[in-house]
């Protein structure tokens, strides 16, 4: 059964040879002063757990209560250890009103985690 272990967005993420996730400047909050505007630059970062060595089609949404404002198709492949980072860098993203954004990670059309900002 697939899960996921970690979801966030960020100012920055990156994954060293050696398979270790390093998360800067991890958001609470979307700071923005103004509407409407776009989110210039994001990080958004999951860990997920399942069967070694198996490939899973994930679906990454971002929303504003049920207006779905993006969506990413990612293919998620495990390690040894069932697990994988996944990083997905977001440019651009529109920011029209003020508000709680969802940002959420499914599989097979079942949400598996989300961070709300």
């Amino acid at each position: 059964m697939l899960k996921v272990n970690l979801i966030t967005l960020s100012d920055y993420a990156s994954v060293s040879r050696e398979g270790k996730l390093s998360i800067d400047g991890i958001f609470d909050k979307l700071n923005v002063t103004t509407f409407p505007t776009t989110l210039v630059k994001a990080f958004f970062v999951a860990t997920v757990s399942g069967d070694s060595f198996t490939e899973y089609k994930l679906d990454l949404n971002f929303k504003k209560g049920a207006k779905e404002l993006a969506n990413f198709n990612l293919n998620s492949m495990t390690g040894e250890n069932g697990r994988n980072n996944l990083i997905v860098e977001l440019v651009g993203l529109p920011i029209q009103e003020e508000g709680e954004y969802k940002f959420s990670l499914s599989h097979n059309k079942k949400e598996l985690g989300s961070a709300i900002l």
